[in-house]
C-alpha cells in the first residue's frame, strides 16, 4: 500500500508498529482504526490503543469486527482466521473502559447466528 500510494500522499504514509508510533502526544486531529484491533496480538492490544488515545488530540475512531455472542464468535473465526482477537462488544467495551477510553466505538457484526 505504501509503495502504490498516490504521489500526493505518499509522502504522509509511514509504516510501522500501532503499539509504539513515533509521533509526540497530541499530534493529530483524529485517528480511524477501521476493522483493525482484531488483527492486533493480545500482548501489544492495550499498548495499541493506549498509543491511538496518546497520539491523538481528542478525537479517535474505533471500527470493530466482532460477533454478539459465542456462535458469532466461532463463524467469525472460521471466516477469517486472521483474526487474533475474537471479543463480543461487551468485552470491547470493558476493555475500553479499563484504558480510560470514552469515545466513538462501532460494531460491525461480521456472520450472524
Amino acid at each position: 500500500a505504501v509503495k502504490n500510494a498516490h504521489a500526493d500522499i505518499s509522502k504522509f504514509i509511514q509504516m510501522g508498529d500501532a503499539s509504539c508510533m513515533p509521533f509526540i502526544d497530541n499530534s493529530f486531529d483524529l485517528i480511524i482504526s477501521k476493522e483493525m484491533l482484531p488483527h492486533i496480538p493480545k500482548d501489544k492490544l492495550e499498548k495499541t490503543i493506549r498509543e491511538f488515545i496518546r497520539v491523538s488530540k481528542k478525537n479517535v475512531f474505533f471500527e470493530i469486527q466482532c460477533g454478539r455472542n459465542k456462535k458469532e464468535l466461532e463463524l467469525m473465526y472460521q471466516w477469517d482466521r486472521t483474526h487474533k482477537q475474537f471479543k463480543t462488544p461487551r468485552q470491547w467495551n470493558s476493555l475500553f473502559k479499563k484504558l480510560g477510553y470514552l469515545g466513538d466505538v462501532h460494531y460491525k457484526v461480521l456472520v450472524t447466528s
